[in-house]
């Protein structure tokens, strides 16, 4: 008996957990029902709003209900039940049910507004952002011409500086270029008058020295056919000195190195107002081509000389000059 009881105990146990399970169900089902009634029961709000001298005011009421229209419902439904008729609704009641749909177009019109004055508060928005947008760009677009303005007037500056400065470094090596040109002249003039009062002296003393023989040779006009400078005519200190500096400048590009025979020979020059040589002449050889090269060479080299005094011109316009191996 004891092992019939132990074989039934597993029956009895699951039996026992199916009542269990079907009894927590109901009490479940109950307690939702419950909640979803008193849920039910309660009247539903609504957010009026109503415009009164331009300003909104709006609340939160009740929709009025009556205890004959909101019946609660058995917990189960029979479907053989009829249901009970409903009475007249009272005066006060019918007032509330045609009252309804105007608290509803009240409650509509409200939101309309309210959607037109958020789209219109939209608007003013983007209007605001469009005109911040605008503002900014015209702030930088001034900026940037501001900062082309002020690197255009940076780069004037710059050129204008460096021109400036080319200028002045022109002017200074202008400056430095004149004074040493003059320095140059004031050299030339100082060597020339050096030269000048040399050959000065060097004719005084020649001129006290020679005898009155007027075949000595040496510078003469060729027109008077002299050989030299004769002794028997006194001449002025400016043609002996003239003469002295074209003898001077034609030999100075003549060099000869003397042998043992002397060599002498006489070339016939032509000179021109300028002191350019027109024509140059051997007139007298010296029995040697290349020696008699050489002067001619050295002749046309010295050309232009410098030019004669006017009032001497014509004195100094065809002359004879005489070279010497051993005056050279």
């Amino acid at each position: 008996m004891f092992r019939r009881r132990n074989e039934n105990l597993p029956y009895t146990i699951g039996i026992l957990l199916s009542l269990f399970v079907h009894i927590a169900g109901i009490v479940v089902s109950i307690v939702v029902l419950e909640s979803r009634r008193a849920e039910a029961s309660l009247a539903p709000q609504v957010f009026t709003v109503t415009l009164e001298g331009g300003e909104k005011l709006g609340g939160i009421s009740q929709v009025p209900k009556s205890s004959e229209k909101q019946k609660v419902l058995p917990d189960v439904p029979n479907e053989a039940s009829v249901p009970e008729s409903e009475p007249e609704p009272e005066p006060e009641q019918a007032a509330e049910e045609t009252e309804a749909p105007v608290e509803a177009k009240k409650i509509e019109s409200p939101t309309a507004i309210e959607e037109l004055e958020k789209k219109k508060q939209e608007e003013e928005l983007k209007k605001k952002k469009a005109e911040e947008q605008k503002r900014k760009e015209a702030e930088a677009k001034k900026k940037k011409e501001a900062e082309a303005k002020r690197k255009k007037a940076e780069e004037k500056k710059r050129k204008a500086a460096e021109a400036k400065k080319k200028r002045e470094q022109e002017k200074k090596r202008k400056a430095e270029e004149a004074k040493k040109k003059k320095e140059a002249e004031e050299r030339a003039k100082r060597d020339r008058d050096r030269k000048l009062a040399e050959a000065i002296k060097r004719a005084a003393n020649r001129y006290e020295g020679e005898s009155a023989n007027a075949g000595g040779q040496g510078f003469g006009a060729a027109r008077t056919g002299g050989k030299g400078m004769g002794g028997g005519t006194l001449e002025s200190l400016e043609f002996i000195s003239y003469r002295n500096e074209l003898e001077s400048h034609i030999k100075s590009g003549w060099h000869w190195l003397p042998g043992a025979k002397r060599l002498n020979a006489v070339v016939r020059v032509n000179i021109l107002p300028t002191g350019a040589i027109q024509n140059a002449t051997i007139v007298k050889s010296s029995g040697r081509d290349d020696f008699d090269d050489s002067i001619l060479r050295a002749v046309y080299k010295a050309s232009p000389v410098p030019p004669a005094p006017s009032h001497l011109y014509k004195r100094f316009q065809d002359v004879r000059i005489t070279f010497d191996s051993h005056q050279n």
